[in-house]
């Protein structure tokens, strides 16, 4: 099959790596798999052997202008490509992408990474929904990385529970199970090549540093525990919250003991220094982190948010969003370690399982298209 793949944006990030894994999928079987992406894409994350199409139209923020203007784009692009299936990825170009889509005769379908509703997005929620709701009736699949996330579209009316197929996201459980086979001693001299101190726990966080992942916010409630030197921070990731996020530590006189790492390839290294991981984003599909985390012998604390009940039986503390809780639980797991959960309940993200959903989901896409040619 022909399939084209649109995205709203194509940087260093869980759902964009998510794609990448779900394209060579696809092209290691014989498809001809093709990308549209808005704006200009991460070159380092982009295969080589990947065509790509930019729309420049085709932004993240809501621009009705622009947005109509994308979808005249798109609609020319899907055109000219003339692909048998039409799969949209993300927020924006899920709604702009399909609305373009409508009239090529394409199959259409449609990975929910995110929830583009909730409490999360003020006034737009209502908006997104709306439109999440209109664009559902014409899709043909529609997939979401996890239960937690279909279940909230299901609930809110977004489609029905037959179009739905979960796919999640191959994260590199494999590599962070060895990180929790490591030994004390392995562990203490990895935090002394690093700097650490052997005694002082380590709390770690991952991910970009922007508004949505509330990075400022850990830096407060964890205050007391960083500036008495009863813990150290670790920050992996980077965006255009750092210069300020580092002010606020001085601000709060913890920067002696929160260390921001910047965009660390090997994520499982930085999991080998921590003995917990916490986490206070507001919006998520399924915290590819904390799956991490999860399979690197980690407990976790959270805000709430989607997704963070995926993984059974798992040492997760879920927090009111406010965050008002959060010290005293990181301080309770602190003192009282959990077991680590059983990485047989993180099989369904490991790269041979994952493989089998996508598998699943073409075996769909194909009984689709039968379908179609004989009515």
């Amino acid at each position: 099959m022909r399939i084209v793949h649109v995205v709203t944006r194509f940087a260093r990030a869980g759902s964009e790596r998510n794609l990448v894994h779900f394209m060579e999928w696809e092209r290691d079987r014989g498809h001809d798999v093709s990308l549209i992406v808005g704006g200009q894409p991460d070159s380092a994350l982009m295969p080589a052997w990947l065509r790509c199409r930019s729309a420049r139209h085709l932004v993240r923020e809501f621009s009705p202008g622009r947005d109509v203007r994308a979808v005249l784009e798109l609609r020319r692009m899907l055109f000219e490509e003339r692909p048998d299936v039409v799969h949209t990825h993300q927020s924006k170009a899920g709604i702009v992408g399909r609305a373009a889509a409508r009239c090529t005769g394409a199959l259409l379908v449609h990975t929910v990474h995110m929830a583009s509703f909730g409490r999360a997005y003020g006034w737009r929620s209502a908006l997104f929904l709306a439109a999440e709701r209109l664009s559902a009736r014409g899709t043909d699949l529609m997939v979401t990385v996890g239960k937690e996330l279909q279940d909230t579209y299901l609930r809110a009316g977004v489609g029905r529970a037959g179009s739905y197929i979960i796919v999640r996201s191959p994260v590199g459980v494999e590599r962070c199970r060895e990180t929790r086979l490591l030994t004390s001693a392995e562990r203490t001299a990895l935090r002394r090549e690093t700097g650490l101190a052997e005694k002082v726990p380590v709390l770690v966080t991952v991910g970009a540093l922007e508004a949505r992942k509330r990075h400022e916010l850990l830096l407060r409630k964890l205050q007391p525990v960083i500036a008495g030197g009863h813990a150290v921070l670790l920050v992996a990731g980077d965006g255009p919250e750092r210069q300020r996020l580092e002010q606020r530590c001085h601000e709060l006189r913890i920067a002696a003991g929160v260390r921001f790492l910047g965009h660390v390839p090997n994520v499982e290294q930085v999991y080998a220094l921590a003995d917990v991981y916490v986490h206070a984003a507001t919006a998520e599909g399924v915290p590819q982190v904390v799956i991490q985390a999860l399979a690197s012998g980690l407990p976790v604390v959270a805000t709430q948010s989607e997704g963070l009940q995926e993984v059974e039986a798992a040492p997760v503390v879920v927090v009111g969003s406010d965050g008002a809780d959060l010290l005293e639980a990181v301080e309770a797991m602190l003192a009282s370690p959990p077991d680590p959960v059983s990485f047989d309940h993180l099989e369904p993200w490991t790269i041979r399982d994952v493989d089998r959903q996508i598998a699943r989901l073409h075996a769909a896409i194909t009984q689709r298209s039968h379908d179609v040619c004989r009515s």
